[in-house]
C-alpha cells in the first residue's frame, strides 16, 4: 500500500498557511502540498525530489508526488499570489510596499496607475526599456515619484543575500528533473520555502531562533541567519513530536534527554 501520509506534524499557523496556498490547486491532490513542503523542510545532504520525499516518509509514492510537481509547475502564478496575499494579511506592512522584477534599471521608462486586486489599492507602475526588453516594477504608495521608486531598487542588498540563501539553505538547482513543468515547479518551491520560513520567524526574538551556548566564540548577539531560522522551525516541529510522545507515554527522564539531544542533531 502507497504510503501518503506525512510523517511530521507541523504547528498548527504553518498549516494553515500551507493550506491557504494549495487552495489555488485542484481538490484531488491539493493535500500533498503541505506533505511536499515539510519534506523540502526537512530535506538534507543533494536535495533531490528523492530526498524531498524521503524526508517526509512519502517515498512509496514517488510517481504520484513527481506527476503533482508538474501540476504545481504549470499553477505557480497562482500559488505565488496566494503568497503574497497571505504575506499582505499576516505582516505589518509599511506605508509603502515596493516590489520589484529582475535587474539594474536605465534612464528610459514609462509610469502610470493601475489597480491590482491581491494589495487592494491603486499602485504606480514603471517600465524600465533595456537594450532586451522591458522590467517592471510597482509600487504601492502610488504618490512615490519614479526616482524614489529606483532608489529604493538601488537598495538591494538584501536581494543578493536571499538568492544566496535559496542556493545554500534550500539546494536550489540541486532537485534533478527534466520536465520543463516540473522544473518551474521546484525551483518555485525553494522561493516559497524561503518565503514561509521567514514569515515563521518573523514576530520571534533572535534568542527563540537560535541558542549559541554550544558555540562560545560567536556572538551571541549576533543576528539569526536564514540557515538559523530554518533550523528552528524544524527544532519546533521535532519539539512539538516529542512533547505528544511524552504526553501519551510515560517515559523515563534519562531517555527524554537522550531524545532531545538527538533532536537538536537532527535538526
Amino acid at each position: 500500500m502507497v504510503n501518503s501520509k506525512c510523517r511530521w506534524e507541523c504547528p498548527e499557523q504553518w498549516s494553515e498557511w500551507s493550506d491557504w496556498l494549495a487552495a489555488g490547486l485542484h481538490a484531488t491532490n491539493r493535500w500533498r502540498l503541505p506533505v511536499l513542503l515539510l519534506g523540502i523542510l526537512f530535506a538534507s545532504g543533494r536535495r533531490t525530489v528523492t530526498t524531498w520525499l524521503r524526508a517526509a516518509g512519502v517515498s512509496d509514492d514517488f510517481q504520484g508526488y513527481y506527476y503533482f510537481l508538474a501540476v504545481i509547475g504549470r499553477k505557480t502564478e497562482s500559488v505565488a499570489t496566494e503568497l503574497v496575499a497571505l504575506l499582505l494579511r499576516t505582516l505589518p506592512l509599511l506605508e509603502r510596499l515596493l516590489l520589484v522584477i529582475d535587474d539594474s534599471p536605465t534612464k528610459t521608462y514609462k509610469t502610470f496607475l493601475a489597480t491590482y486586486p491581491p494589495v487592494g489599492c491603486v499602485i504606480r507602475v514603471v517600465l524600465i526599456k533595456e537594450d532586451h526588453g522591458w522590467y517592471a516594477f510597482f509600487c504601492t504608495d502610488s504618490n512615490a515619484s519614479v526616482q524614489e521608486i529606483l532608489e529604493a531598487f538601488a537598495d538591494r542588498a538584501t536581494i543578493e543575500q536571499d538568492f544566496h540563501d535559496v542556493k545554500e539553505v534550500w539546494g536550489s538547482g540541486q532537485q534533478q528533473v527534466r520536465n520543463v513543468w516540473t522544473n518551474l515547479a521546484v525551483y518555485n518551491l525553494n522561493l516559497w520555502m524561503h518565503t514561509l520560513v521567514e514569515l515563521w520567524a518573523w514576530n520571534r526574538s533572535g534568542r527563540q531562533l537560535v541558542n549559541r551556548s554550544d558555540s562560545p566564540w560567536d556572538d551571541a548577539d549576533r543576528r539569526p541567519s536564514h540557515a538559523d531560522r530554518r533550523k528552528a522551525l524544524r527544532q519546533h516541529i521535532l519539539d512539538n513530536e516529542l512533547s505528544a510522545i511524552t504526553a501519551a507515554w510515560l517515559l523515563p527522564r534519562k531517555i527524554i534527554q537522550l531524545a532531545q539531544n538527538l533532536m537538536a542533531l537532527a535538526a
